[in-house]
């Protein structure tokens, strides 16, 4: 249908009608194609690096990593980790008491020995 519309025209008869016609690409390719399209990309990449002055790239692989015989460690269990994360938080807070209590335990024993005897509510047991 466009290429009768162009062939119509006759300004346009005698010149190229590429930029008019659709440019489909295929989607399954040959491995030969797929290589071919890869180092027309790289040379043109190539081409522009020449131009900004830098190394040109010899191919595009990816980095391999150290082979490594063993797995690496397993991770901690998340409730293990919020469990530990918790203890934590509550330590310091668990350690006054104690500090309290144990002072409060000193204070009553030198009530005992002078004869005055500290209310029960006032000791914090553990």
């Amino acid at each position: 249908m466009i290429k009768r519309e162009l062939a119509k025209d006759p300004k346009l008869a005698n010149e190229s009608w590429d930029r008019f016609l659709p440019k489909f690409r295929r989607k399954h390719l040959k491995t030969s194609e797929k290589t071919a399209r890869k180092n027309e990309r790289l040379e043109a990449k190539n081409a522009e690096r020449s131009v900004a002055g830098l190394e040109s790239i010899k191919s595009i692989k990816p980095q391999k990593k150290p082979y490594t015989p063993f797995p690496p460690p397993q991770l901690p269990r998340k409730v293990r980790v919020c469990r530990l994360d918790a203890y934590n938080r509550r330590l310091p807070r668990v350690m006054c008491v104690w500090r309290r209590s144990t002072e409060e335990a000193a204070r009553g024993a030198r009530a005992e020995s002078k004869g005055v005897f500290p209310r029960a509510d006032c000791i914090n047991p553990l």
